[in-house]
């Protein structure tokens, strides 16, 4: 119901669109469905072949919207065995596919395939991901598959199902990670059982790592259940009562991590509304007795704030967009527009404020705003604080200093200070001249690089390992917070390759002086006049430089009659796709941005999983906010854009992001 009353709000160019994604569309009626499916399974067994992690995706994501009790098989097959050379991508590019393909409806707001109708799964779909759920549960590696099946399983009505979900959580053999991923899919298919489980599972002791990964989420599936049941005014009901008492009584355990106990209070801000996310349990009692916010003075956030959004985390990750574009200059508007932020909360009067502050003199490009305002921050962030800084373009690299975790102790704000200040544009190459009239610094954006850089950063530096969505380590030693901050739209993710060689067969229509043998008519061509030499423009993806180029002439023909001959064409072909599955030269301010933005979000709640890390994204210049806030609303975080104007948010009329906080 809810697809169909979204549906009537669509004009028909975006309805064309939908048409796309879904199988089985009227304009798709000229070629069977059997064929079409035929042709699919024929470019699988091409991917062994491929070098374009981009067509892989598109080959995957297109055979999941197919019938048949084949397709889940095949892409579970992916999985377990994935073609090199890219192994650790595959893997999860199917197991969104198939989760994607029977999940959607489930999808949340500001995710475009909620408008794409599931796939019921089949009795031997329901036995294939049992199966795969009993031979993964005990491997923490396996986190994303597991969590992937687990949605999928947790919406059938079936209490047999629903015992082996609960078996994985009680399992005390399964990695907690594991554990915890389960409990997000029984909250996330309404598992009716679940206030009674959580009880239960509220009984284990949360210490240490392995046990934050489990609290944190109980908190989050006992706030998400008990939302929709909550009344202002009133107080807790008394089956939810127990639930949200241990929840209270763990948070103030002093063998808490302070992390679980800043998720815990998110989650019950999350819940009951309140104006802050309260980090005492004794003001959470207080609203348990009674149903009101408690107001207090102390709402636990830190003093420092960057570009606005608070600074909530004690191991924050600032992702600075470092490509070229962000040496385009500043007008006096925009200018302007990025002194607002340093506004926030006042110095008490008689108090010492000896942070840095912003030389406005100094600040002609947009990278120059975003260094000062990071230094500004980090100059007020409280010691125990550990920072680091991260610029990105065409890959992403640690600033020097920063390569780790470092304390925001006052020194080292001023030995981040001279990092930033030392990274220098440089003249761009003659033949770039005109297209990056204001130098060089990394090249072009890519956010996916950046933010697996982001959550592959510890104490030590960027893990080099695939153990990001996982590692207990890095739920201690990682990030925390990411802030994230660009001008423009992701097009770059470090994926170039080729695709295979494919076979491809047409029918077309050639032109000859003579008749000849075959199928044919002939046909009067009018005569054409001659198309002189002119010049066209294109503007820079990256930095938005307009060059002109010369595009050849044609002379004139005269009239004259051809024998047009119905031919079929054979020839074979492989492409350079110049990107991978996570950016989109191509997606400039407009409501859909493809395939390249869900598979971005679908890394981001793979990598956030047990993880929790809030991003908040700052866009500023040409941002693409279409971007910017599904990246942040994907974690819990905010998006802010300054600018002379908001970039669009979608189609008039149709339901889109988040506005601007």
């Amino acid at each position: 119901m809810r697809f169909a009353m979204r549906a009537l709000l669509l004009p028909l160019s975006a309805l064309a669109l939908l048409l796309v994604a879904v199988p089985g569309a009227a304009k798709d009626k000229l070629q069977p469905d059997a064929e079409r499916k035929q042709a699919t399974a024929d470019m699988l067994d091409k991917l062994a072949e491929s070098k374009s992690l981009r067509w892989n995706a598109t080959q995957m994501q297109a055979w999941a919207r197919y019938e048949g009790d084949d397709v889940l098989p095949r892409l579970l097959a992916i999985y377990e065995k994935p073609p090199a050379p890219f192994e650790v991508n595959m893997r999860y590019l199917a197991a969104a596919a198939f989760r994607n393909r029977h999940d959607v409806p489930n999808a949340s707001d500001d995710d475009e395939r909620r408008f794409i109708m599931r796939m019921e799964p089949s009795p031997a779909d329901i036995t294939a991901l049992r199966k795969f759920l009993k031979s993964n549960s005990r491997r923490a590696e396996e986190v994303w598959g597991v969590y992937c099946a687990g949605c999928i399983l947790a919406l059938e009505d079936d209490p047999d199902i629903g015992m082996e979900l609960l078996e994985v959580v009680g399992d005390k053999k399964s990695p907690p990670v594991i554990r915890a991923a389960m409990i997000e899919a029984l909250a996330h298919g309404g598992f009716p059982y679940l206030r009674r489980a959580l009880e239960v599972m509220l009984q284990e002791d949360f210490k240490k790592a392995e046990g934050a990964v489990m609290y944190e989420a109980i908190c989050w599936a006992a706030a998400r259940a008990y939302r929709p049941l909550w009344k202002a005014s009133e107080p807790v009901s008394k089956e939810w009562r127990p639930v949200f008492d241990c929840i209270a009584a763990v948070m103030e355990s002093e063998e808490t991590l302070g992390r679980s106990v800043r998720e815990a209070a998110l989650a019950m801000q999350f819940c009951f509304r309140t104006k802050f996310p309260y980090q005492y349990a004794s003001m959470w009692r207080l609203l348990f007795d009674n149903g009101l916010d408690p107001l207090g003075d102390d709402d636990g956030r830190t003093f420092a704030s960057f570009m606005g959004l608070d600074v909530m985390g004690d191991r924050i990750v600032f992702l600075v967009d470092a490509s070229d574009s962000m040496l385009n200059p500043l007008s006096g508007e925009d200018l302007e527009s990025l002194k607002n932020p340093i506004t926030g909360d006042k110095p008490k009067k008689g108090s010492k404020d000896d942070g840095y502050e912003i030389d406005w003199r100094r600040v002609k490009n947009r990278f120059d705003a975003a260094r000062e305002h990071v230094k500004w921050t980090v100059s007020r962030l409280p010691k125990d604080k550990q920072v680091c800084v991260i610029l990105f373009g065409d890959s992403a690299e640690p600033l020097g200093i920063t390569d780790g975790f470092i304390s925001a102790s006052k020194i080292n704000a001023k030995r981040i200070n001279g990092s930033l200040d030392a990274v220098r544009p440089k003249d761009a190459p003659d033949d770039m001249k005109a297209k990056r009239p204001n130098g060089v610094l990394l090249g072009e954006t890519n956010y996916y690089q950046a933010l697996l850089s982001a959550y592959r950063m510890g104490r030590g530096g960027v893990m080099d390992a695939p153990r990001e969505g996982y590692d207990m380590k890095l739920v201690t030693e990682g990030a925390d917070a990411i802030f994230l901050l660009s001008d423009g739209a992701p097009i770059r993710d470090g994926f170039s390759g080729m695709t295979p060689e494919i076979d491809y067969e047409f029918t077309t229509f050639r032109d000859y002086s003579s008749q000849q043998p075959g199928e044919g008519q002939w046909v009067e061509i009018p005569a054409q006049p001659a198309i002189p030499e002119r010049e066209i423009e294109q503007r820079d993806p990256e930095t938005g430089a307009i060059t002109r180029i010369k595009v050849p002439g044609y002379p004139a023909q005269p009239a004259r009659k051809v024998w047009r001959k119905k031919e079929t064409v054979k020839y074979q072909f492989n492409d350079l796709d110049e990107n991978g599955p996570y950016a989109d030269e191509t997606s400039r301010g407009f409501f859909f941005a493809g395939p390249a933005l869900n598979n971005l979000l679908d890394e981001i709640e793979r990598m956030n999983l047990v993880r929790r890390v809030r991003i908040q994204c700052v866009g500023i210049g040409e941002a693409q906010m279409d971007w910017l806030r599904p990246i942040a609303h994907k974690t819990g975080g905010k998006a802010v854009f300054f600018g002379k104007e908001a970039q669009p948010g979608g189609i008039p009329g149709f339901p889109g992001f988040p506005k601007d906080d």
